[in-house]
């Protein structure tokens, strides 16, 4: 074989193993642009629906050449509702960008101060609706390192996804954390006796605005469908692992699992 060949057919497998480095290198990059593009999609089609329902009451009402004072307050009642949808939406929009940022390093947190802290916090919540809140007494004492912020703001959700979907009245929702020392993990369970997530929904309930087609969604709740999505991702960047049983129409129970931790 001649020089020239060897040298033609050494450039042409380089080519060909550039192409193919270059293409595994730009995969990540592609599928980050391409999830961005899909969620500002997302985020602006959400963010549309209560613009244009905000639009469309105020300009029906300026239709009217005179508004008596009870039909000015409905107009400025449903105006407030929708402010306050688009609130609720920007913080979780907001919530979900720095659920994607830098972790910290884990600090010594007692898991059942922890525990305490949520269920005081949504206590008026359970109250307000006259939902139970259970909370069990043998959770882990001793103090093991955690994300603190991270695993608070995953229970919140959990606890205000359950205190939502549990029935007025005759709700009830359980807290509980433990250390399965077998596994070395520290194990967080929130439970509820709502109405259930569908098996075909349960793998889709993690995305960003997907709300259940089950029963879940047939309820008066509602949401944008970023909460669990947001947990998912605080969960991913700490390292932990969200799981969810749930046989319809027996309640949920979502769990977070916090691996290689011993109390002390």
């Amino acid at each position: 074989m001649s020089l020239a060949v060897l040298n033609g057919v050494m450039l042409l497998v380089g080519y060909w193993l550039s192409l193919l480095l270059a293409r595994r290198t730009l995969k990540p990059i592609e599928r980050a642009i391409k999830q961005q593009a899909q969620f500002v999609s997302d985020a602006s089609h959400e963010l549309r629906t209560p613009l244009a329902a905000l639009l469309l009451v105020n300009e029906v009402a300026l239709r009217k050449s005179t508004l008596t004072d009870k039909k000015a307050r409905q107009v400025l009642s449903q105006n407030v509702a929708e402010i306050k949808r688009l609130t609720e939406l920007s913080n979780s929009l907001l919530d979900l960008a720095k659920s994607e940022g830098v972790v910290t390093d884990p600090e010594l947190v007692n898991p059942a101060t922890l525990i305490e802290e949520v269920v005081t916090r949504f206590t008026p919540a359970a109250q307000a609706k006259r939902v139970k809140l259970v909370y069990d007494n043998q959770s882990p004492t001793g103090d093991v390192p955690l994300q603190a912020n991270a695993v608070r703001q995953i229970l919140a959700i959990f606890m205000d996804n359950a205190i939502k979907y549990v029935p007025p009245k005759n709700g009830e929702v359980n807290v509980i954390a433990w250390v399965n020392r077998k596994k070395h993990a520290l194990e967080f369970a929130v439970r509820d006796n709502g109405p259930g997530i569908a098996p075909g929904d349960q793998k889709h309930i993690f995305e960003r605005f997907y709300r259940a087609d089950a029963a879940r969604t047939r309820t008066d709740v509602s949401g944008h469908g970023l909460g669990l999505a947001i947990a998912k991702s605080l969960a991913d960047r700490c390292g932990y692992t969200i799981r969810v049983k749930s046989q319809p129409p027996s309640g949920a129970e979502f769990m977070l699992v916090v691996s290689h931790v011993d109390s002390r």
